[in-house]
């Protein structure tokens, strides 16, 4: 059995203890703006945001599992006023 290596702990790194998990629930923030929706509307975030097309669908797609519904969403990357966005909607 080969001798296990003994690397320090750096110095930088301190253990803190009590700090607060930031709640955005099992679906992301946007779980507030999927229950609200019906069918035909959409909501816009403008790419500069950080948010990614794949991970909005992704927590949509979550959120209608979870909940056992039968909804459908779609995105699409648009250009409004000039400004790139990602827009999602619900179909169904």
């Amino acid at each position: 059995m080969a001798k296990r290596k003994n690397y320090p702990v750096p110095a930088i790194i301190a253990i803190e203890k009590n700090i607060p998990i930031p709640v955005f629930g099992v679906f992301g923030r946007w779980e507030g703006m999927f229950e609200k929706m019906e069918p035909g509307d959409s909501f816009a975030l403008p790419l500069s945001s950080g948010v990614r097309q794949n991970n909005l669908i992704t927590q949509a797609r979550r959120y209608v599992t979870s909940k056992g519904l039968g909804w459908k969403f779609v995105t699409r990357t648009v250009e409004e006023d000039g400004v790139k966005k990602i827009r999602i909607w619900r179909l169904r």
